[in-house]
């Protein structure tokens, strides 16, 4: 069965973060400055916490920007190419590489804004657990069985969520899909996630509980600066994460290359 040391690979998505951070972070501050005007517009609206799908259209050029970037980032970890493209001289080598680097970069951007559209219209649909006050005071059978039933199907679904990773290096969606057949692979994706995600959505949750308590009474300036910080923490999560999942599947790949 495919499979990958989860510590290891987000190991190196620790390390990569901290040894490449200015090129990270040059790569990030257009995403970075989409996704925050994009939460300032909803928050103008007042569409955050009413319509999530709408927000989702809000934030829909945000999407396409992170895509973008995490398809970058794919693109250093498995085949350690960087923004932007550095000709050699050769221009048929050139145009060729540069052919290549566009048909990955544009696959994996338009399928991670489109895992992220189909994600809100999962939540949107019904799948989000009930939080109702009766539901978490005393949830009935049909509740706790509806939660069970959620929690395994996005345990299982969880590792196709990554598929733009294989095509941000024009690797086959196909072949991509056969690796990752087996429903254990999502709980080594889980565990990775768990350990590149976990630190930041903590900060998230402190930076965002200001605005929680306060609510329409905090100073708008307080509440732009907490959606800033917001939009960075997230950014980040997704940056490590992305590159912990691409090193576990590069791992994994090269082991099944190799015949091992």
């Amino acid at each position: 069965m495919a499979s990958f040391d989860i510590i290891n690979a987000a190991g190196n998505a620790y390390t990569l973060a901290w040894k490449e951070r200015p090129y990270l972070l040059r790569l990030a501050a257009f995403p970075v400055i989409i996704k925050f005007v994009s939460m300032v517009v909803l928050m103008a609206l007042g569409l955050e916490a009413v319509s999530p799908l709408r927000s989702s259209l809000v934030l829909l050029p945000a999407y396409f920007a992170e895509g973008w970037m995490l398809a970058h980032i794919v693109r250093l970890v498995i085949l350690e190419q960087y923004w932007p493209f550095r000709p050699s001289g050769d221009d048929e080598k050139d145009m060729a590489a540069l052919s290549d680097r566009a048909r990955g970069i544009l696959s994996g951007m338009v399928v991670f804004v489109l895992i992220q559209m189909i994600i809100t219209l999962m939540w949107t649909g019904g799948l989000a657990i009930p939080m109702e006050e009766e539901a978490l005071a005393a949830p009935d059978l049909q509740t706790q069985l509806m939660s069970v039933a959620i929690l395994v199907f996005m345990l299982w679904v969880f590792r196709y969520l990554w598929i733009f990773i294989p095509l941000a290096v024009n690797y086959s969606a196909l072949d991509f899909l056969k690796d990752v057949s087996h429903p254990k692979l999502s709980l080594y994706m889980v565990g990775v996630w768990l350990i590149c995600a976990v630190p930041g959505m903590l900060v998230m949750v402190f930076v965002s509980m200001p605005v929680l308590i306060g609510g329409d009474e905090m100073p708008a300036v307080a509440r732009f600066i907490a959606a800033a910080l917001h939009v960075v923490m997230q950014v980040s999560v997704n940056v490590l994460a992305t590159a912990g999942i691409a090193y576990g599947l590069k791992d994994m790949y090269a082991r099944q290359k190799g015949g091992s």
